[in-house]
C-alpha cells in the first residue's frame, strides 16, 4: 500500500480501509492510516488506536495513534454531550 492510498480512502470515507491500512508492513502508511482515522469517532477506531497506540513497534506510529486516540476520544465524548 502507498501513502496515496490512505487519502484516497480518506476522500471515499473508507474507514474499514483505514483500520486495515493500521496494521500495514509500511510504517509511514500505518502513521498516515492512524492520522486520518482521528477524523471518525467510531467505536471500531477507538479499539483499534487504543491497541496500536502501545502495539506498534515503531514510536512514529505510536505517538500518531495516541494523538488519533485521543481525538476520537474528545469526538466521542462531545457528542455524548449533546444528546
Amino acid at each position: 500500500m502507498k501513502i496515496g492510498d490512505i487519502y484516497e480512502m480518506k476522500r471515499a470515507g473508507d474507514v474499514n480501509g483505514l483500520l486495515s491500512a493500521v496494521f500495514d508492513d509500511n510504517e509511514y502508511v500505518r502513521a498516515a492510516a492512524a492520522e486520518t482515522l482521528s477524523g471518525y469517532p467510531d467505536p471500531r477506531v477507538k479499539e483499534v488506536l487504543s491497541r496500536v497506540k502501545f502495539d506498534d513497534p515503531v514510536q512514529r506510529v505510536r505517538d500518531a495513534a495516541t494523538r488519533a486516540h485521543l481525538m476520537v476520544v474528545q469526538s466521542t465524548r462531545k457528542e455524548t454531550e449533546t444528546d
